[in-house]
């Protein structure tokens, strides 16, 4: 399977260390995705690019851990700093 579009440019993303944020929404490009909305076209590459052989390498290269958004929820909760829909509040 060929990368698919900006694959390569995400790969040589130079990430600081501490917590980044790459928000990604794998979907299918199937009849009932593409019935819903136009999403389907970011979320079908979300799920090429995220289910890569390129990808894989990458976070096991760079070390990075992928988490869900629970994780982050869980502890700004911890922390006091959600909100009810769980969102940080601005400051």
């Amino acid at each position: 399977m060929a990368p698919c579009p900006g694959a390569r440019r995400a790969l040589e993303l130079q990430l600081p260390p501490g917590l980044s944020e790459w928000a990604v929404h794998p979907g299918l490009a199937d009849g009932a995705s593409r019935k819903i909305d136009d999403g389907w076209k970011v979320r079908s590459t979300d799920l090429e690019f995220s289910s890569s052989r390129e990808a894989r390498e990458a976070v096991r290269h760079e070390g990075i851990m992928i988490i869900d958004y629970s994780a982050i929820k869980d502890a700004w909760s911890r922390q006091g700093l959600d909100d009810q829909a769980g969102h940080r509040p601005p400051r």
